[in-house]
Formats: C-alpha cells, sequence, structure tokens
C-alpha cells in the first residue's frame, strides 16, 4: 500500500485529477442511464494515475493487480484534493449523504473503526 502514493500523489499531479474527475463522471453516469455505460474513461486514467495497473503479460492479457492497493491510492488522492487526511476524509465524503431511498445515511464515528489504516 505504500506505492499508492509513488508516482502519482499529490496536489499537483495531473492523472490524480483525471482519475477522480472521471470516477465523478462514471458514478454521475449511472445515476443518470438505465443502460449500460462503458468505463472507458476511468478504466483509462487510473492506467495514467497507477502505471501498474497498465502492465500487460506476454500474450498481451491484463496482469492482476492488487484491490487494496487501488483503494488506497484513490483514497490518498481523495483526501489530498479535499485537503483532509484519515477519517475526516472519509466522514465528509458520508456526512449528510441520502441512499437511494431519499433516507439519511450518516456514517458514525464507530462506524469508521479502523479506516484510518487504508489512507493514513
Amino acid at each position: 500500500a505504500s506505492s499508492s502514493s509513488s508516482g502519482a500523489g499529490g496536489n499537483n499531479n495531473p492523472a490524480a485529477g483525471a482519475l477522480l474527475r472521471s470516477l465523478n463522471d462514471t458514478y454521475r453516469s449511472f445515476d443518470s442511464n438505465v443502460n449500460a455505460i462503458s468505463p472507458t474513461s476511468f478504466v483509462m486514467s487510473t492506467k495514467m494515475a497507477f502505471p501498474q495497473f497498465a502492465q500487460t503479460g506476454p500474450q498481451g492479457q491484463p496482469m492482476q493487480q492488487d484491490a487494496e492497493e487501488f483503494m488506497s491510492g484513490l483514497l490518498t488522492f481523495a483526501s489530498q484534493a479535499g485537503g483532509m487526511q484519515g477519517k475526516d476524509a472519509i466522514m465528509r465524503a458520508y456526512k449528510n449523504s441520502n441512499n437511494t431511498n431519499g433516507k439519511n445515511t450518516d456514517v458514525k464515528e464507530d462506524e469508521l473503526e479502523g479506516v484510518g489504516n487504508l489512507v493514513d
């Protein structure tokens, strides 16, 4: 997980900004379409932000990568973009959020126990 910030972290990294924007666009597409969407932009920006995800095997197949490393890197980018660290970034992201039924789904402090290990 320590490699999540190598080569792609920081507020001035255009690849990190592109990744966060394409993730946002992908989520918006989910919300506004009933048909299947293509996450091509998100996949390409992921490969730019995390070059290891662009690696291929001898026959050209994508190589398997670690999901935890991706998630840690993504959370690091998001916290850096928001100027926050750890649980503060996640609490802000989920504070006063609504689920699909319109019900408030605030995250409580005890529900975030251990989450700081992912991003701090």
